[in-house]
């Protein structure tokens, strides 16, 4: 299996792709609030807000479209290099024992199973890209009208209700929101898609590659502070073909 450190690490890359993102669509909802003018018309306001959300829905279109494709590219070799990584660990204990496992770029079983794993990760992750530029906009049609009220009402002066509403972006967006009401920053959601694409993935090749070694049992790995759900499955052993008997 893959260490710790390893998974710990392994999605930087992607993590600061989105971590960018981020701040070019803060630095750019931040410039197009900071453009509204002082108190117009009513009807003058509610045009140009209309103007400027559409604006920035399209730019976070674009802007997530040109991302995506580095992200795909990047999350192709991190799930490679993963499935490298984790196979050579176990395929030393294979040679130990004499046995000969066909070289990973050879096996067709194996390398169908990676490419699955790429799929599915790289879809789940434009699910979760594909929500980013409603939620963007959205919070920008809010920033906006917090520091509209705030100025019509007296509450506040143009200068004062702008830098309040520029402030507040980076607490609102971009997240991404899942069916149970619980938010992500864009990149902590990309950092945990990948990361269960990565273990579910190698898990699989591992798994295969055992079937491929003639391999019966296997034995589950055990950690310290797993959750009580984990625990009852930790340091066991396991029959692959769902009966243990020894």
């Amino acid at each position: 299996m893959l260490a710790p450190d390893y998974l710990d690490h392994a999605p930087d890359a992607l993590v600061a792709l989105w971590q960018e993102v981020e701040d070019t669509i803060l630095r750019d909802v931040a410039r197009r609030i900071g453009k509204m003018d002082a108190l117009t018309p009513t009807a003058n306001w509610q045009l140009w807000r209309y103007q400027q959300t559409e604006a920035v829905r399209k730019d976070v279109v674009k802007l997530l479209a040109r991302y995506t494709g580095k992200s795909e590219a990047e999350i192709r070799r991190l799930m490679k290099e993963a499935a490298t990584a984790a196979l050579e660990a176990e395929d030393e204990i294979y040679y130990h024992y004499g046995k000969e496992p066909t070289p990973f770029e050879e096996s067709t079983p194996l390398q169908n199973l990676l490419n699955a794993g790429y799929r599915q990760t790289a879809g789940s992750f434009s699910n979760l890209t594909a929500t980013t530029a409603n939620t963007v906009s959205g919070a920008f049609e809010q920033a906006l009208d917090r520091a509209w009220l705030q100025v019509s009402s007296g509450a506040f002066d143009y200068k004062t209700a702008v830098k309040r509403a520029v402030d507040g972006l980076a607490d609102s967006m971009p997240y991404v929101t899942y069916p149970s009401g619980h938010r992500d920053t864009l990149e902590v959601a990309a950092r945990r898609c990948v990361l269960t694409g990565v273990n579910q993935t190698c898990a699989k090749l591992q798994l295969e590659r055992a079937r491929q070694m003639g391999v019966r049992y296997v034995q589950t790995s055990c950690h310290a502070g797993a959750r009580p759900s984990h625990a009852e499955w930790q340091g066991k052993i396991f029959a692959l073909n769902g009966f243990y008997g020894v």
